[in-house]
């Protein structure tokens, strides 16, 4: 395994490696370079392994993980941590670096999609892309914490999906809910680049009188 992470840390794609044997887990930590993240938002994971495969000229380790950074602690690496780090179950829910409500019940926050998520797996493994019915249960997730939404979904009005959402991506999110309407506002943009480029926004109807609709998520 630690021959396995040396070479690989040769590719152009590949900033680091760590080779973890710990707490009964054995894997593969790998943070891309930036070269390496956009090749994985275009060809996904199956993809950057056949790619590594053929650098190695041999098999990835069956369990791998793409990460932003390696597990350490001050002055060394933590096996055990890095061990957490590769077995634990894959998020669902982007990053949150911070959040804020102003006067006016205007809810922000500053999020970014992790490199994994379970998402990824399952539905694009070719080109990670974050489907717009996630996006919807992240607002309903994000909004909840806030705000005494209705239990019900509704509907949605005026939904729009302008850019795709994929790994590594910084956001922000903004929740408006309009309680005489039942109404929540969202719009999630880029984040921290020269441009704010708007992602998708929309609003989703909520209602508590109708027991035939249904909950969201």
């Amino acid at each position: 395994m630690e021959q396995t992470a040396g070479c690989l840390a040769g590719h152009p794609w590949v900033a680091a490696t760590q080779a973890v044997a710990a707490a009964g887990i054995s894997g593969l930590l790998i943070v891309p370079t930036g070269p390496g993240l956009q090749a994985y938002r275009c060809v996904g994971r199956a993809g950057v392994t056949a790619v590594w495969e053929a650098h190695l000229g041999a098999p990835l380790p069956g369990l791998w993980r793409l990460v932003d950074a390696l597990a350490t602690v001050p002055g060394d690496t933590s096996e055990t941590t890095a061990a957490a780090l590769l077995g634990e179950p894959l998020p669902n829910l982007p990053v949150e670096e911070a959040h804020s409500m102003d006067a006016c019940g205007t809810v922000e926050y500053v999020l970014r999609v992790p490199l994994e998520l379970a998402i990824f797996r399952s539905h694009f493994p070719v080109a990670p892309i974050v489907p717009g019915v996630e996006q919807l249960r992240w607002v309903t997730a994000f909004a909840r914490r806030h705000f005494a939404l209705p239990a019900r979904f509704s509907g949605l009005e005026m939904l729009r999906f302008r850019q795709v959402m994929q790994p590594g991506l910084a956001l922000q999110l903004t929740l408006r809910f309009i309680a005489g309407a039942d109404a929540l506002h969202f719009v999630f943009r880029s984040w921290g680049g020269t441009e704010a480029l708007r992602i998708s926004d929309g609003r989703i109807l909520f209602r508590d009188s109708d027991p035939a609709l249904r909950n969201f998520p």
